[in-house]
């Protein structure tokens, strides 16, 4: 009988720590839900309670980017690989899906008609900044190619012109349509926006608040409450929520497993994370003024503390 070479194997079975991925998206799906893209999965986070209620893995490939119809419907992901899978969310196995191969390279953008129908897709800097823009209505826009004509007459009249701008040359200005009406600086660098499909809240001042929900390259999704004054054209963006104790914002630098092989200790940044390796969520998040740089995590003798090292 011959010799056999005999090893471990070991096999994936989850992960955890991606609240969202740097180079994903994120889509609103009402108030208070949104999907955020995370590695090879899509999670549905609620904010209300700060819980991922819905996770989809269909796939080993990244998620690069995905979209929602406009009626709720069909939920499409596209993948690293070039592959496009289409969910239907009111199926009663919400895990089936169609799959569309169709890209060479990464599927990078992702658009359904407004019937929900048809569906387009594309294939394949360090900017702090969001800026807002205002959509007029067809009144809105008439009153102001009115008042923009009216203005662009008296300045050629003042100059002395022959002929003054006609209406066509003045509807050529995009900011009759819509125009930049404030931003917003964020904590960390955004990569997608996503406003929730829902009315906005009316108050008494004239003012219309919004929900939107912004991931970010540091892993962390926050839930944003976007008020617009449509007499000044002002906007005033405060944090409703956010998932900071889901997952750390930057690099893990050690890991400590537990004697009882239930928890899992990760150090990095100025958190440390307990994690369920059950149920592969976060137990506990430890953070302490000063606590900053944590290089090492390790559990005490009977796994009732956690002592943590930083440079």
């Amino acid at each position: 009988m011959g010799l056999t070479k005999q090893y471990l194997r070991y096999a994936h079975v989850g992960s955890f720590n991606a609240v969202g991925s740097s180079n994903g998206a994120v889509v609103a799906v009402d108030h208070q839900t949104c999907a955020v893209t995370a590695c090879e999965n899509v999670h549905f986070y609620n904010f209300r309670t700060g819980e991922k209620v819905a996770s989809l893995s269909e796939s080993e490939k990244q998620v690069t980017c995905l979209r929602l119809s406009h009626n709720k419907q069909f939920l499409a992901i596209g993948y690293a690989d070039g592959a496009i899978r289409l969910f239907n969310r009111q199926a009663e196995d919400q895990n089936e899906c169609i799959v569309f191969m169709g890209h060479k390279k990464g599927v990078n953008c992702l658009a359904f008609s407004h019937d929900g129908l048809t569906l387009a897709s594309g294939g394949k800097g360090s900017d702090r900044l969001i800026d807002f823009y205002r959509v007029y209505t067809d009144d809105e826009a008439r009153k102001r190619l009115s008042k923009k004509l009216r203005k662009a007459k008296r300045k050629a009249a003042d100059s002395g012109a022959d002929e003054g701008p006609s209406s066509e040359d003045v509807g050529k200005d995009v900011t009759l349509v819509f125009a930049r009406v404030g931003e917003w600086r964020a904590a960390a660098k955004p990569k997608w926006i996503s406003f929730a499909p829902s009315q906005p809240a009316q108050h008494g001042d004239g003012v219309l608040q919004y929900r939107a929900f912004c991931l970010f390259v540091n892993n962390s999704v926050e839930s944003l409450d976007v008020k617009l004054n449509a007499a000044t054209n002002e906007v005033v963006v405060e944090k409703a929520a956010d998932l900071e104790k889901m997952g750390h914002r930057g690099d893990v630098r050690s890991m400590s497993v537990a004697s009882h092989d239930s928890l899992l200790a990760t150090g990095g940044g100025n958190q440390v994370m307990l994690w369920n390796v059950e149920t592969f969520r976060a137990a506990n998040c430890l953070q302490e003024e000063g606590m900053d740089d944590v290089t090492a995590v390790l559990f005490a003798t009977g796994d009732r503390h956690v002592i943590a090292a930083t440079k």
